[in-house]
């Protein structure tokens, strides 16, 4: 499971990052590096709205189909085409 910090920002470094003691690549003796490792696992996260599980309404709109008239094509094109903030456990 991935961890958030709205509090923490982006370290320029291995050597700088709060997450070394946990990090492979840290272990790795990468660390010792002046920048960040091109496969370091840290993304920034861009202010954002609310974010949902699209994935847990895809699977609940048959219940809208029947509440609502919507068809499921109507919701799917909707949550397909939404902005990802990040992206599902991993993914890429």
């Amino acid at each position: 499971m991935g961890v958030y910090n709205p509090f923490a920002e982006l370290p320029n470094s291995c050597a700088l990052c709060e997450s070394r003691e946990k990090c492979d690549l840290y272990r790795q003796n990468v660390g010792r590096s002046v920048y960040r490792h091109n496969d370091c696992p840290l993304v920034e996260v861009k202010p954002h709205g609310r974010l949902i599980d699209a994935d847990a309404i895809l699977n609940e709109s048959g219940n809208y189909i029947e509440l609502y008239g919507h068809d499921k094509l109507y919701h799917e094109t909707i949550l397909k085409n939404a902005p990802t903030v990040i992206e599902a456990e991993g993914e890429k």
